[in-house]
């Protein structure tokens, strides 16, 4: 059986989803990264595409176009949620 979210749901669901989409983004970026041997890329500070543009692979090596692009996009996504995340945090502190 598919459970369909209700009209209903209140918004700290929503909430919740959104911070587990940015939770799981943060931890496909690091996995990504730590295949290359980096450890130390943070994707939630601003500045996120700019760093990666800088970022270098264990030994010294530009990061394969594959995976810069895997990255970017899994970035561009990753703001996406954030922004999505400060939205609907706006909301609901507006609403109490």
């Amino acid at each position: 059986m598919t459970r369909t979210m209700e009209p209903d749901t209140p918004p700290q669901s929503e909430l919740d989803r959104l911070r587990a989409d940015r939770d799981m983004y943060v931890e496909q970026i690091k996995d990504l990264c730590a295949k290359e041997g980096i450890y130390d890329f943070d994707s939630l500070p601003e500045g996120r595409m700019e760093r990666l543009e800088r970022l270098r692979t264990r030994d010294g090596r530009v990061l394969p176009p594959n995976l810069k692009r895997w990255i970017t996009n899994t970035l561009q996504r990753l703001e996406l949620v954030l922004k999505m995340v400060a939205e609907v945090g706006a909301e609901q502190g507006a609403e109490r």
